[in-house]
């Protein structure tokens, strides 16, 4: 047993070693994975960090050990490890969810017709109702948030094909449009310039999130400027890192929903971490 360590606090050396373990990771990275870990328990040489989920303890161990191994030694003078556990939650009862295809790159949810659930939103003319999963209505709508998870919605009814193919066709929208359908203003959906920076809108959204593609014809700054826009029509399974955005209550019924309908949500982590 190393004295010095034996005699620290071990959360005081984590918080130490978060310390500086915060200078050297990304700020995305350093609140993903590691902002709400915790000490639960010192074992010889080890210390044992609880994460927020069995993804978060998947990813340290295999990416983020070594580099912890060097921030603890520097710190107490001597060799010391950590092991990284999930901390245990009960998990909450999930409602009924689409069942999902086998993983590709990324996983595609294909829910039977039992699955879905209409959404909750009027007839609105030319945009009519279409089916959503209630994976989608449940984590994406989040995950997004109102306003561009209710342009998905808009643009996703518009598309009033038969034959569907990944994305809607091509469609040209004004944001003033787009934002009556929502409701809301329209640099809510087309986004923002202010002199402390840029305000994504939704079409910006929908786009970084990769279930969304958009070109603008015209100024920024004219109301008028219309935009070609297409949305996934099926949206794939969140990323680890989006679903490690969501509550905590809705990280673990994502874990349940996984384990429920057949995917192992670690190889799930693994094949979508790596691209597979």
């Amino acid at each position: 047993m190393n004295d010095k360590i034996d005699k620290i606090d071990p959360s005081a050396v984590w918080q130490a070693a978060l310390g500086e373990l915060q200078l050297q990771l990304t700020g995305a990275t350093f609140d993903t994975w590691l902002r709400r870990s915790s000490v639960i328990a010192l074992e010889g040489d080890t210390l044992v960090v609880g994460v927020v989920n069995r993804y978060a303890q998947d990813w340290l161990t295999s990416r983020m050990t070594e580099m912890v191994k060097r921030t603890l030694t520097g710190i107490v003078g001597r060799a010391v490890t950590a092991r990284f556990v999930a901390q245990v939650h009960e998990m909450p009862t999930v409602e009924s969810a689409p069942a999902i295809a086998a993983p590709t790159s990324p996983p595609v949810i294909t829910p039977p017709a039992s699955a879905l659930a209409m959404p909750e939103m009027p007839a609105l003319g030319e945009v009519g109702f279409f089916p959503v999963s209630r994976y989608e209505n449940t984590f994406w709508a989040t995950h997004l948030g109102r306003v561009a998870w209710r342009v998905w919605e808009i643009v996703r009814g518009a598309d009033v094909r038969r034959e569907k193919s990944e994305w809607t066709n091509e469609r040209r929208w004004s944001s003033p449009a787009l934002a009556r359908l929502v409701p809301c203003g329209p640099q809510a959906v087309a986004g923002v310039t202010r002199a402390n920076g840029r305000q994504a809108g939704a079409l910006e959204r929908l786009a970084v999130a990769g279930v969304g593609q958009y070109r603008r014809q015209g100024d920024l700054h004219d109301p008028h400027t219309m935009y070609v826009v297409q949305v996934r029509v099926r949206l794939p399974l969140l990323t680890p890192v989006a679903v490690m955005e969501l509550s905590e209550t809705l990280r673990l019924q994502h874990d349940r929903w996984l384990e429920e309908y057949g995917f192992d949500p670690r190889a799930w982590f693994v094949n979508v971490e790596s691209g597979e």
